[in-house]
């Protein structure tokens, strides 16, 4: 991809371009695998202190060069994924500290020289850290000064370059429209002077603040005892897309950073807001931490796993990343700064034992790596509205949708375990069936069968153009993660896209992968055939919503009598009630975050002492009545449940906020959906 490629891209304003962070040598494969898969651009966006010139010493990923990532990442493809420089500008390289502005200064422009020299296409011009004294207007002096030496090298050695700026640190706040105005007027009439064009992006605060492993800005609902929250999240959006605005009328497009750990429901707001771009970068180094020590727990390597954690806190490197009244432990800590010690000759050696190991044990360590990094990708990608939006970016008309399925018979859907091993562990903790998946099940080619009995439930991927079939299911409901899905029931039909739900009743049920790979979550039951036939897709906005005190539940099947089946969202230090169920059968999929179960110290007790073990996504629990059970959000956690349809059958131990057993009806003031 050509800095003029992405220019038309963004401004066809199809979706915000994600822009990630090149956290590791299998961080960098990921995105560039997948992003010329799905044939849409996505930003390789490399700080000073990731990736540097030769001339002062390479960066911590993989120790590369500017010029040995460039010649890497074009070693496996990157036709999609133009290489961008995050943060260029003085004091943003490493042992700057302390650098006089011309010494600072100097090491920038030589910086961007080689990265203009290696086919970098976007620059984002940071002056905004160094010397505490200075004013907006020699800020602005020095992005100017960065500005001009980078077009005219450009031109000198005969490359395409597009221009990023910024002069602020991201706070967690929102930038004020008059700043912005009287930010982009300088920078305009600068550009109109100097006869260069408009940059790309400009850098705006959002309300986005990354601390630890979570994003506490306001765009979060960040607590503030001050204000009504709501409605200060509500004035922030309304905010924002008035900043996307105002950069448009200056032939700007503003790029939020920080994104990472975002909810979907805040990610999603993005295409609302027509942003430019949104990047992510810490996320993807601490997702890969945390696979690798699974990885070693599942293989028994504890020696191993300790010592990654060691050499991980000894660091120091999460010092910048945590909250002054953080309750983060030893083990936190040295997750959060993992990702900065992968090329250390020593985690080198240790993360070579743990994958000589899993190749012993017929597992691809790098491989299970890649998947789950690509499935944090994937999250982001559809909660920005990747899928189903290549029409609209080649500036042609909607793809009419023939509501039929292909004739040829499809492809067989059995599980290709060829291409990823799903490392699981099965253990029973209370009463609770617990089985740690150690990959992401989403991003695994074929079907999961989670339960089957009471109720079916399966994790399903297909390829374009395959077809699932389910004859047996005469009421299903389905959650579409990814892609786009036609779904047929006897003689009626629906189509389906990413974030939408399914219900599906009659005689079985049939997705075809219409819109490239499909990701969904599938349920039914075998029984209550005689309903009528129907498919009906719902919107966010169809879904019955239930507020809870620790987050909120979405009904996807309404209060069906046949089963149940929600998605549940739990804000990350939240914790629903200590209860069990008198007939109530439950299956739980974790599929993003991270929580703490707490179960019976006996199994079978149910007003007795309690333990708790801490589950990472992916995990799924079976529950069964009698047994004891709350999940505790240690991050903001998002489950998928499906269970009988006894909805009201809740005994509660205990509760944080005193609720009663049963139904508490004054949480069900949310939307409704039609189903029963």
């Amino acid at each position: 991809m050509t800095p003029r490629e992405l220019r038309a891209y963004v401004e066809a304003r199809v979706h915000p371009v994600l822009c990630v962070g090149p956290m590791s040598r299998a961080c960098v494969d990921a995105v560039v695998r997948h992003a010329d898969a799905i044939g849409r651009p996505i930003p390789l966006i490399a700080s000073r202190r990731q990736i540097e010139c030769e001339a002062f010493g390479g960066g911590y990923v993989e120790g590369w060069s500017t010029g040995e990532f460039a010649r890497y990442v074009r070693s496996i493809g990157g036709r999609h994924t133009l290489l961008c420089r995050d943060h260029g500008g003085p004091w943003q390289g490493l042992g700057e500290e302390g650098m006089s502005t011309e010494q600072a200064m100097a090491r920038a422009k030589a910086s961007i020289a080689e990265d203009l020299e290696h086919g970098f296409g976007v620059i984002h011009l940071d002056p905004s850290i160094g010397e505490e004294s200075r004013s907006e207007r020699e800020t602005l002096e020095l992005l100017f000064e960065l500005y001009a030496f980078t077009i005219e090298t450009a031109g000198r050695l005969g490359r395409e370059v597009e221009i990023e700026v910024g002069a602020e640190q991201q706070s967690g706040d929102v930038a004020g429209p008059e700043e912005l105005i009287a930010f982009l007027k300088a920078v305009s009439r600068f550009c109109r002077d100097g006869g260069y064009q408009a940059p790309l992006f400009c850098v705006v605060q959002t309300g986005t603040l990354v601390r630890e492993m979570r994003n506490i800005g306001l765009t979060e609902g960040r607590k503030n005892e001050d204000i009504d929250q709501r409605y200060a999240v509500r004035s922030m959006e309304k905010n924002v897309r008035a900043l996307a605005d105002v950069a448009y009328i200056s032939g700007v497009h503003v790029k939020e950073h920080n994104g990472d750990y975002l909810s979907d429901g805040s990610m999603s707001t993005r295409r609302d807001w027509e942003l430019g771009g949104v990047n992510i970068a810490p996320e993807f180094g601490v997702t890969e931490t945390r696979t690798l020590l699974s990885v070693c727990s599942e293989l028994g390597m504890a020696r191993e796993r300790d010592a990654l954690l060691e050499i991980f806190y000894a660091s120091g490197k999460w010092k910048k990343w945590m909250r002054r009244d953080t309750n983060a432990d030893d083990v936190d800590r040295a997750v959060i700064a993992g990702h900065y010690s992968f090329s250390d000759p020593a985690v080198v050696e240790l993360r070579r034992r743990v994958a000589h190991e899993a190749a012993a044990r017929g597992v691809d360590l790098e491989a299970v790596i890649r998947q789950t990094l690509t499935g944090v990708l994937r999250r982001a990608l559809w909660c920005l509205g990747y899928h189903n939006a290549r029409a609209r970016a080649a500036g042609a008309p909607e793809i009419e949708r023939a509501y039929r399925f292909p004739r040829q018979e499809p492809a067989s859907m059995t599980t290709r375990r060829d291409q990823q091993i799903e490392l699981k562990t099965i253990e029973t903790l209370g009463g609770n069936v617990v089985r740690r998946h150690g990959v992401d099940l989403l991003a695994i080619q074929g079907s999961r069968a989670l339960a089957s009995g009471a109720y079916e439930y399966e994790v399903v991927r297909l390829d374009a153009g395959a077809t699932l079939r389910r004859p047996g299911l005469r009421s299903a409901a389905a959650w579409v993660v990814s892609g786009e899905a036609i779904v047929r029931s006897g003689s009626e039909e629906g189509v389906a896209g990413a974030g939408r739900a399914v219900i599906a009743q009659g005689a079985g049920v049939e997705m075809y992968a219409s819109g490239g790979e499909l990701t969904l979550l599938l349920a039914g039951v075998r029984t209550g055939g005689e309903r009528e036939e129907c498919v009906r897709v719902l919107g966010l906005d169809e879904i019955k919503r239930v507020d809870k005190p620790w987050g909120e539940e979405l009904w996807i099947n309404g209060r069906s009598p046949l089963f149940a089946f929600k998605r549940i969202t739990l804000r990350a230090g939240f914790r629903t009630s200590l209860q069990y169920h008198e007939h109530k059968r439950e299956t739980n999929l974790l599929v993003s975050g991270r929580a703490r179960l707490h179960y019976a110290a006996r199994a079978g007790e149910v007003r007795g002492a309690t333990r708790a073990e801490t589950l990472e996504s992916v995990a799924s629990i079976d529950v069964e009545p009698g047994v004891l059970h709350r999940i505790e959000a240690v991050t903001d956690v998002t489950l998928f449940e499906v269970s009988t349809p006894h909805l009201d059958d809740v005994i509660r131990v205990s509760d944080d906020t005193a609720r009663p057993d049963g139904l508490i009806a004054s949480e069900h003031g949310g939307r409704a959906t039609g189903a029963a």
